[in-house]
């Protein structure tokens, strides 16, 4: 196995062919964030090791342990190489290899009888995140386009969603800056993230940022590796985050030290609301009426824009109100109150003078301003209260919000250790509050989140929407429904096959028991393409060997550095193995949509590729396939690090950053969002996690919160079987704390079985001083079959909230106890 920091760069031709060797230039594909590119070094036709491959910018170059490990992965005993159909109950493991012609039967005998008697959208394929690239990945890749092509269903998985919603409700888009940008931000706090075990090639930013002097705050429950290397540990009650945002948020404006040159410029803080409607005040909600040159173009609340008339004062009279001066007003302007004028105004673009706080009455009207609403919002959240609910002292939160507003350039870095709640969308609503009272976004050194370039370059309509087919969405909450009531969002629906690509449904997503006694009973077929055996293969009807990652060509459209990347063909599929659009192409041309599966690799590449994003990057494949990796220009080109609101706008229907929305909607339209409060939504609050709490019906039979960490072993269920990784972390265990362990008579080497209602995990106990009494943490991503017994999944729930629609992994409540059976 070839390792180590020396191989940065890639050798020269002479010195590989000297070696007897060829290195081909790949990517790693998990869900890790990284798409890490890579140098597969071949000899012989098969691949003897890898090293990193380096991109044009030094400082992105990187790889980790799991990516070093490929080989392993590439040539384990766990691949798949042969098409398998299943010949005992479904999850005895009984199996009989056949041909891929009879296995194309299968799938296209199944579908076909399925569409006619179910009709198309009775043919499902459930997507997930295990291999990107636009030729292989079921997230916008090939083989959701095959779907879209046969008018079907997809089955949206609903994981790690909550925090990107809060922030899009905000800011209208992901307002993250570049990764490499945490190197200039002055004061870093992490939240939700073991960066050094989750996030190995973003944390070098962060010594980065160390070296130059910037302090780091790690808040988490747990003292992980990342809080061992910061400038201090805060420890919260898991699951309060959003009580830590909202009393850090009154401190700023309490302390009357807010941004508030960002707040006037860039957010809805001056705009008045009206307290009849809750929304906005207009200009058509005056007697003033509109001329009509005023109600031409429009921009994107479907307002527009002109030129008003300056006045020496910079505000001329209208009907009454007053328009600022300046470039102009729109179509129906928003309404603010003039600060040195004290009266209501128009509200036109760069207008300053601007009231923050305050209840007026315009017309007969009563408003107040968005930042007073924050402010009521805010104003429960003493640090006492605060201090109660999160557990952080008093002092330490107050300390923590002056810090943040004044040690600026500030970043606040989450990653998703505060979406896996029920109230995970409402840490991110009020982080984004708190980043704009501080000024903390859209600014060199003020990370939010953590960046994902994703598929920006892709052309949607031609690609997923190929003549106008289309796939119809739907959620787990309801697929869970029609398994219980037949029905999806109160009408009675059908789905009878399933595809499953990129994902393992039974080892990753929630409620394991119920996916196999509720959601599989009801389908008819289920065909999983895979490399490996995984939970979900061993349920399954039907198997298809997928290729590995270095026996196919594809293109990289989504990583946490700004380059696309191409991977070529290392070596040949191993066995019958095929590469997923392969497979595609062959149910295409059975299924009656060949015609959207060009025989040409690069034909189908450039059909998603976007004419205008390539023409805007000087992007071209056979360039890509030259170079290797390009750099990419979503961002504007002065603030190559700001990647949303570099110019002080933002997406949204004011333009502004909304920390106050009137017209909120769910993430998407589920059987759980019909469920959907929009008034309760408007503004950042808290919540309590629905079942791992202290309030909460099922704490006193189930007083432990269950947690399920990422390591730096495992992407989900991925390299969990990897020999190498195996012998520095050999099994699944459990942490608690010493006092929780000392309360049940446990001790660290005790086999103990976690359980609930839902269902138990059986293994191994270590007692640890890094955790807190009431919280267990179990590292996620082993497969069902390595425990002992049970597996964690059971234990988890599908109840999804009715604004994020999102799987609340750590929203759950279990006890310990010791287990009484055998080591198997």
């Amino acid at each position: 196995m070839v390792m180590g920091p020396q191989l940065m760069d890639a050798p020269s031709a002479s010195a590989a062919s000297e070696a007897g060797e060829k290195w081909v230039r790949t990517y790693c594909r998990p869900n890790c964030f990284g798409g890490c590119p890579l140098m597969a070094h071949v000899r012989e036709g098969k691949v003897i090791g890898v090293s990193p491959a380096p991109l044009p910018d030094p400082k992105y170059n990187r790889v980790c342990l799991r990516g070093l490990t490929q080989p392993e992965q590439q040539y384990s005993a766990r691949r798949i190489l042969h098409p398998k159909k299943r010949v005992g109950p479904r999850g005895s493991g009984q199996w009989q290899e056949i041909s891929w012609d009879e296995a194309i039967d299968m799938v296209v005998e199944n579908f076909t009888a399925v569409k006619e008697q179910y009709g198309s959208s009775a043919i499902a394929l459930t997507e997930g995140s295990g291999n990107y690239g636009t030729l292989s990945s079921s997230h916008f890749g090939a083989v959701r386009r095959l779907f879209a092509a046969l008018d079907a269903t997809v089955l949206s998985n609903t994981l790690d969603v909550a925090q990107a919603h809060g922030l899009m409700q905000v800011f209208g888009g992901l307002p993250n800056n570049d990764p490499a940008d945490l190197a200039n931000a002055k004061t870093i706090f992490i939240i939700g993230s073991n960066m050094t075990e989750a996030q190995i090639h973003t944390w070098h930013f962060v010594s980065d940022a160390k070296d130059k002097g910037a302090k780091v705050i790690v808040i988490d429950p747990i003292y992980t590796p990342t809080a061992s290397k910061a400038d201090q540990w805060v420890r919260i009650r898991p699951g309060s985050d959003p009580a830590m945002f909202l009393a850090m948020t009154r401190v700023v404006m309490d302390e009357g030290i807010m941004n508030e040159d960002f707040l006037r410029r860039s957010s809805v803080a001056p705009l008045l609301v009206r307290e009849d409607t809750g929304q906005f005040l207009r200009a058509s909600d005056l007697s003033r009426t509109l001329s009509d040159n005023e109600a031409e173009a429009s921009d994107l609340d479907g307002s527009a824009t002109g030129t008003a008339e300056d006045e020496a004062d910079g505000v001329t009279s209208t009907d009454g109100l007053y328009s600022a001066g300046g470039p102009t007003v729109i179509t129906d302007p928003f309404i603010v109150w003039s600060d040195s004028e004290d009266h209501a105004v128009e509200l036109a673009d760069g207008f300053m003078d601007t009231r923050l706080y305050g209840s007026f009455e315009v017309q007969g009207i009563k408003v107040r301003t968005a930042l007073d609403l924050l402010w009521d919002a805010v104003d429960e959240w003493t640090l006492e209260k605060s201090e109660e609910v999160t557990t952080i002292p008093a002092q330490t939160l107050h300390d923590m919000a002056i810090t943040l507003a004044t040690e600026t350039p500030a970043s606040m870095y989450h990653a998703m250790g505060i979406d896996h709640w029920d109230n995970g969308h409402l840490s991110t609503f009020a982080e984004s509050a708190l980043a704009c009272v501080t000024g903390n976004v859209s600014r060199k050194g003020s990370q939010l989140g953590f960046k994902w370039y994703f598929a920006e370059n892709y052309d949607f309509v031609n690609w997923m929407m190929p003549d106008g087919h289309m796939a119809r969405d739907i959620y787990t909450d309801d697929i869970f429904e029609l398994a219980n009531e037949g029905t999806i969002q109160g009408k009675p629906d059908a789905i009878k096959a399933m595809y499953a690509s990129g994902c393992n449904p039974l080892g990753a997503y929630c409620d394991r028991n119920q996916w196999i006694d509720k959601v599989l009973p009801m389908l008819d077929f289920i065909v999983t393409a895979d490399i490996y055996n995984s939970d979900t293969v061993e349920y399954s009807d039907l198997v298809l060997p997928a290729c590995h990652w270095f026996e196919r060509q594809d293109i990289q459209w989504a990583a946490n550095h700004p380059f696309i990347t191409w991977s070529d063909k290392a070596v040949e599929p191993l066995g019958e193995s095929k590469p997923d659009v392969d497979i595609m192409r062959l149910l295409a041309d059975r299924l009656g949509v060949k015609q959207y599966f060009p025989d040409s690799d690069d034909e189908l590449i450039n059909i998603a590729i976007s004419d205008d994003w390539a023409k805007a990057n000087n992007f071209d494949l056979q360039r890509l396939k030259e170079e290797g990796a390009l750099q990419i220009s979503y961002q504007d080109p002065s603030q190559p690090n700001i990647c949303l609101g570099a110019d002080g706008s933002y997406p949204t229907a004011t333009g502004r950053a909304q920390f106050y929305n009137p017209n909120p909607t769910p993430r998407v339209q589920s059987s759980t969002s019909l469920h959907f409060d929009p008034v309760k939504e408007r503004l950042p609050y808290f919540e309590p996690p629905i079942e791992a709490w202290p309030t909460s019906p099922t704490h006193e039979k189930y007083p432990l919160t269950f947690f399920q960490e990422h390591t730096r072993w495992r992407v989900h269920t991925q390299y969990s079987e990897v020999p190498m990784l195996r012998e520095l972390d050999p099994d699944p265990t459990v942490r608690m704390s010493p006092g929780d362990a000392a309360a049940r008579s446990i001790r660290t080497g005790d086999l103990v079985e976690i359980f609930n209602d839902r269902g138990h995990v059986v293994v191994t106990a270590i007692v640890s001083d890094a955790l807190p009494d009431g919280m267990v943490s179990l590292p996620k991503g082993w497969l069902g079959h390595q425990h002992i017994a049970g597996a964690p999944s059971e234990l988890t729930h599908m109840r999804l909230n009715p604004t994020s629609v999102n799987q609340s992994f750590f929203d759950v409540a279990v006890e310990v106890r010791h287990w009484k059976g055998e080591r198997a």
